[in-house]
């Protein structure tokens, strides 16, 4: 018994640092495009980013089931004005 509850332990900690971890990522994204925003001339690196990632993506890495749920987060979070404080 005592090694279902090591591995309840385990799967706790992992499941805390994913969040951790996806949580650190959005942030980190978040204050890239703020910066970059604020340093360009036009304020539209949003739109800029989208096209650039429609143009990167090739069909067939974005109808894999792994890909597509990971750019569909992406244009999530480059579409969402976030506030980074």
């Amino acid at each position: 018994m005592g090694s279902m509850l090591e591995l309840e332990k385990i799967v706790a900690d992992l499941q805390r640092e994913l969040q951790i971890e996806k949580a650190t990522n959005k942030l980190v994204f978040s204050l890239i495009i703020e910066t970059i925003n604020k340093l360009s001339p036009k304020q539209n690196v949003r739109e800029v980013m989208m096209e650039v990632l429609k143009g990167v993506t090739p069909p067939e890495i974005s109808s894999a089931p792994d890909a597509s749920e990971a750019i569909k987060r992406v244009e999530k979070i480059i579409q969402k004005k976030q506030s980074c404080h």
